[in-house]
């Protein structure tokens, strides 16, 4: 927060905490799945906002929790 109001940051270290948690989610709904089918999960269901695929902008896209 800057004087009381609020600041726009972005990069791994903003994104990391929010693809932890959701992957966090998804191991408690589905207690036998691995490592790799959670990144798979996690890749597929990400709302892709830059070019086609992972991209240096915004990786594989916006993490999806729901």
């Amino acid at each position: 927060m800057v004087n009381g109001g609020y600041m726009n940051e972005s990069s791994t270290s903003m994104a990391a905490p929010f693809v932890s948690g959701t992957a966090a989610l998804i191991k408690s709904e589905n207690l036998s799945m691995t490592q790799q089918e959670i990144r798979n999960t996690l890749d597929y269901d990400a709302i892709d906002l830059g070019d086609i695929g992972r991209d240096k902008t915004y990786g594989f896209g916006l993490v999806q929790a729901d």
